[in-house]
């Protein structure tokens, strides 16, 4: 038997991510309703994971390291300062650091 396996290309791992059933984005939807904070991402912020992930060449396992490495020190600030609500960018997945200090500088 042969099998041919070919990469998944930034339009494949976008539309993975865009596909309503696929659970990427909604777990993380739900890791942050856990701390009471709405999560969304807009759809420029979603070409941009998947052009992360894509140059990864993992496939769709790269979209869930990217949105780990992105999303995570997001998860572990907010609930404290009481946001309630989040939106992830496309500057915020570019530069995830920058764009949390300035949004935590704004809430004190």
């Amino acid at each position: 038997m042969i099998i041919v396996l070919n990469l998944l290309g930034i339009h494949d791992l976008y539309q993975i991510l865009k596909n309503p059933n696929s659970q990427i984005i909604t777990s993380k939807k739900i890791d942050f309703l856990a701390y009471g904070i709405e999560f969304d991402i807009e759809d420029d912020a979603i070409a941009a994971i998947a052009e992360l992930a894509s140059k990864e060449e993992t496939g769709a396992r790269g979209l869930i390291a990217a949105l780990d490495i992105i999303l995570m020190p997001f998860l572990k600030k907010l609930p404290s300062m009481q946001i309630k609500s989040f939106i992830l960018t496309k500057d915020m997945v570019k530069n995830p650091e920058k764009d949390l200090s300035e949004i935590l500088s704004q809430k004190h």
